[in-house]
């Protein structure tokens, strides 16, 4: 499932990078 992972860390990192909002500790 490497497809849905890289989708998975892509919006992971949209997120990160349009919402300085508290980080998860995961």
């Amino acid at each position: 499932m490497a497809a849905l992972n890289a989708a998975i860390a892509d919006s992971q990192l949209a997120y990160l990078k349009t919402a300085p909002a508290p980080v998860h500790p995961e």
